[in-house]
């Protein structure tokens, strides 16, 4: 650390950045042996819900509150070499999830194979916390792809190798190879 820092904010901040520092180490140790894996490297704060059906290859980064989910018995989320993902990603399965290689994720993204709950009356009745969680399939993203900040990855959705999802779209349908998608829902607005 800085001997400047230390001047200008003080004793207790250095302190709080070695706790800071030494937990990071802890942590990113602690997923090195959950994963088998030898470079990975998450920020603070995260949740990862069962490391047995989630599967993290080399080179994996994340920033702070990352939230990896699989609900149920046969659910699984598997991340290719060398993701990165940015602050505040959520990644939730019930089925299943698959992240190529290279992949580029914007922060507050959200991918997820399933929803609360059908939209008919007698489901709206229900709150939402206790409707069943149904899919309509898995969720792939090809090699090489960017997700921008604030996307959404809905249930069923194949996104193709090469493709840029512009910031704040959200994904229904699936999107061929090397496109360009953006709105709500995403549409390709170019093809290479």
């Amino acid at each position: 650390m800085e001997l400047s820092k230390i001047k200008k904010y003080g004793l207790l901040y250095s302190f709080f950045y070695f706790f800071i520092k030494t937990f990071n180490f802890i942590s990113n140790n602690s997923l090195k042996r959950r994963f088998s894996v030898k470079d990975i490297l998450v920020d603070r704060f995260y949740y990862i819900s069962d490391s047995s059906r989630i599967c993290i290859s080399e080179g994996f980064r994340a920033g702070k509150m990352l939230w990896l989910e699989v609900i149920g018995e046969t659910a699984r989320i598997r991340i290719g070499t060398n993701v990165r993902l940015s602050v505040n990603v959520h990644i939730a399965a019930i089925h299943d999830v698959t992240i190529g290689n290279n992949v580029l994720v914007g922060s507050n993204v959200i991918i997820t194979d399933h929803s609360h709950g059908i939209f008919t009356r007698e489901e709206l009745l229900i709150p939402p916390c206790k409707r069943p969680l149904v899919s309509k399939g898995a969720v792939i993203i090809g090699d090489n792809v960017w997700l921008g900040n604030g996307v959404v990855v809905l249930s069923g959705v194949s996104i193709g190798e090469g493709c840029v999802i512009g910031a704040n779209s959200v994904v229904t349908g699936s999107i061929p190879d090397f496109s360009v998608a953006v709105g709500i829902p995403a549409r390709v607005i170019r093809n290479v």
